[in-house]
């Protein structure tokens, strides 16, 4: 049975890690993580540290984000994301363990701000 952990993030800027950090997370589990900022804002998302199970195809552990229902990416292994930025001002980061093998995680950290416009 999967364990689940799910936090709703709303302030400007803030901060999220795996269960357990900076020990080891647990198997089986499925965390949510929500970022809701202001409609004219973007998120910009930056982890640290990165260390979950690998290979790069990614079929143990995982950390997927998604931009509303748009997949941003799936990341595993020690090739996490590093920082990228969200189009728009709604992200979620899905952190999934599977039955076996426990690493340390993820530490990540967010920030919003209005895109500049060019115009």
């Amino acid at each position: 049975m999967f364990q689940a952990c799910d936090q709703v993030l709303r302030a400007d800027s803030g901060a999220f890690t795996s269960p357990g950090y900076p020990g080891n997370y647990s198997n089986e589990i499925t965390c949510n993580y929500t970022i809701e900022v202001a409609s004219n804002h973007v998120i910009q998302l930056t982890f640290g540290t990165f260390i979950l199970e690998g290979p790069r195809s990614c079929p143990y552990d995982f950390v997927q984000i998604l931009d509303d229902t748009t997949l941003l990416g799936t990341f595993c292994g020690r090739d996490g994301p590093g920082a990228l930025t969200s189009p728009s001002n709604r992200v979620t980061v899905v952190f999934e363990t599977d039955l076996s093998g426990v690493y340390q995680g993820f530490s990540a950290n967010y920030v919003a701000y209005v895109p500049f416009s060019g115009t």
